[in-house]
């Protein structure tokens, strides 16, 4: 990105992040949920490295999503799955990751370092391979 200009950056961008959110995809497959889409992906790990329970708009404002029924569909998708579960006081929800949600992120998140400490053991910098153990 030395001489890149500007407008450059910005047209490899959107590339970037959809290969991101793919790859993502790709790795929760591997993990053995099929089905899921990125943001079903960010709202279990937020739940899953989060500690106690989180509200819907508690999520959304972590995750800087605007429209919340686009996470509320994604807590029932998590749901339906028994990747998460819901606790109701009163007129209050929250939901926290379950005992599967968490041991299918633990498997997603390794298949995801794995796959990254290959690429980047790969990839020739001029120091040499970035050496990660995946």
């Amino acid at each position: 990105m030395n001489n890149l200009p500007i407008d450059e950056i910005e047209n490899e961008l959107p590339l970037v992040c959809n290969a991101f959110a793919n790859w993502t995809v790709s790795c929760m497959n591997g993990a053995g949920v099929m089905g899921m889409g990125f943001l079903d992906i960010l709202v279990l790990q937020f739940l899953c490295k989060s500690d106690g329970e989180k509200r819907l708009v508690g999520i959304c404002f972590i995750l800087r999503v605007e429209d919340q029924h686009t996470v509320n569909y994604s807590l029932k998708k998590l749901k339906r799955e028994g990747l998460v579960e819901s606790h109701k006081k009163g007129k209050i929800v929250s939901y926290t990751g379950t005992s599967r949600g968490q041991s299918t992120f633990s498997e997603f998140r390794h298949r995801r370092h794995h796959c990254l400490a290959h690429l980047l053991n790969k990839q020739p910098t001029p120091e040499g391979p970035i050496l990660i153990n995946p």
